[in-house]
């Protein structure tokens, strides 16, 4: 079994922000994200899942349109963690393929592989006038921009092998080799919404864990030090991109 921790810091629940012991103000602190982060990493949660949506209306006693950007969470979480994996939500829609690819190769990279990307497109029209848009896509439209975006975005990532960071000061040699990888597929499992922070997630992790791993369910350690070894996925080549293209 695989868990992910789907973080929602004013609770799943509509009212979760008004339970009594709710930290609600404490979840807009980079503290308490940090203590919920680690403490997933210490239950062996394979990840932390961050959801994200733009141009959500900011209306009174209303928990919506209060989000931190995730990119920027995962890329600070993954610097106070060691093993847990971090997925963060990014639209097709109202991105450039290159801005994407650069920011998740980077994370990816500096955390030891730890970084995953939920790709979605976007389901709102106001997102378009905060990018200075006169209408939103088609609903077909987006799928199309979608399909083609990711294709490059893996392009870009696989631009380089890993391998070709030679770094060979003697001969002079940095980079040497530009080829295609193929990005697997996503792996199966569950991702565990909280109804409150901080009561209810300490009640998953102290109660619901400890059952699963008893029945042998649930890892009781990290098998890796990726988020793609902990959640058994193998290790793309360069081979497998350009046959899925060629096909």
């Amino acid at each position: 079994m695989k868990l992910g921790a789907f973080f929602f810091l004013r609770g799943h629940h509509l009212a979760a922000w008004r339970y009594p012991a709710a930290q609600t103000a404490e979840s807009f602190t980079f503290d308490f994200i940090k203590e919920q982060a680690q403490l997933a990493e210490q239950a062996k949660f394979n990840m932390v899942f961050f959801a994200d949506v733009f141009g959500e209306e900011i209306a009174e006693n209303s928990r919506s349109g209060l989000k931190f950007n995730p990119v920027v969470l995962i890329s600070a979480l993954q610097a106070v963690t060691k093993n847990i994996g971090f997925v963060s939500t990014l639209t097709t829609t109202y991105n450039e393929p290159f801005h994407v690819a650069r920011k998740f190769a980077s994370i990816d990279h500096l955390s030891g592989g730890r970084a995953a990307w939920n790709i979605v497109t976007s389901a709102n029209p106001k997102e378009a006038t905060l990018f200075g848009k006169e209408k939103h896509l088609e609903h077909a439209c987006l799928y199309e921009r979608a399909e083609e975006f990711v294709d490059v975005v893996k392009k870009l990532w696989f631009s380089v092998e890993k391998e070709a960071l030679v770094i060979d000061k003697e001969n002079g040699k940095f980079v040497d080799q530009l080829e295609d990888w193929f990005v697997n597929r996503a792996a199966d499992g569950f991702n565990i919404m909280p109804p409150t922070f901080l009561e209810g997630f300490k009640d998953i992790v102290e109660l619901v864990i400890p059952e699963l791993q008893r029945r042998g369910l649930f890892c009781t350690e990290y098998e890796g030090t990726t988020l793609r070894e902990n959640l058994g996925l193998k290790v793309p080549t360069a081979a497998s991109v350009h046959g899925a293209v060629t096909q």
